[in-house]
């Protein structure tokens, strides 16, 4: 298991910070012996605020770390992203969700991504690590269904199992929240499954940022 010392100093420093998606699912895989998803590719921060969001910018920017300077690579509507030498994981600063960690983790899709941590508490869902124990796939809603649809295939790939009526329930937030006659909406819909998410197929995630 890696360790990124800038993401205990953001996360000690800027009130308001937490870490979910990927990283979190990947350190969970190292502890419960599933080593083959552990490594860690990014770890995406969320945050309360703006104010906090712009305080994260400030550590990354003054750079000097052990683990090598970091330089903003990338911006998005959706998150920056923060690149340092040494083969160290990316750090992505997710803008476009803000909130407590309750409030973030509420946003997210599935069972097995819905764990963070802040400076002070981890919380997870009740069947977060026993589903991802199993690799099971359980939909607990999201504003992005399709964005979801998408996500579904790439964890089949990594040898997640997906009930049918999981899968059903996808379709049907489709159906009712995306208007597959309208080629704008579907875009952005399609559009929105990554900035965080594509995070090479082994911690995804993370976001659609993780929902």
């Amino acid at each position: 298991m890696q360790r990124v010392p800038i993401a205990i100093t953001i996360l000690n420093q800027v009130e308001g910070s937490y870490i979910c998606g990927g990283a979190v699912r990947a350190f969970s895989n190292w502890q419960i012996g599933h080593d083959e998803d552990s490594k860690i590719n990014d770890v995406d921060f969320y945050f309360i605020n703006e104010e906090a969001l712009k305080k994260a910018v400030a550590i990354l920017e003054k750079g000097g770390y052990e683990e090598g300077e970091y330089g903003e690579v990338a911006t998005t509507e959706r998150a920056i992203t923060y690149v340092g030498g040494w083969d160290c994981p990316a750090i992505q600063l997710i803008k476009f969700v803000h909130g407590t960690l309750i409030e973030v983790l509420d946003e997210f899709d599935f069972t097995i991504v819905k764990a963070g941590a802040s400076s002070h508490e981890w919380i997870e869902n009740n069947d977060y690590l026993s589903n991802l124990k199993s690799k099971l796939l359980r939909y607990t809603g999201s504003k992005l269904p399709l964005s979801s649809l998408i996500r579904v295939m790439k964890y089949v790939k990594r040898g997640y199992k997906i009930p049918a009526l999981e899968t059903v329930a996808i379709i049907k937030d489709i159906t009712t929240k995306v208007d597959l006659e309208n080629a704008k909406d579907v875009l952005y819909h399609i559009e929105s499954f990554d900035p965080q998410y594509e995070e090479d197929d082994e911690n995804d995630e993370d976001g659609q940022e993780d929902f």
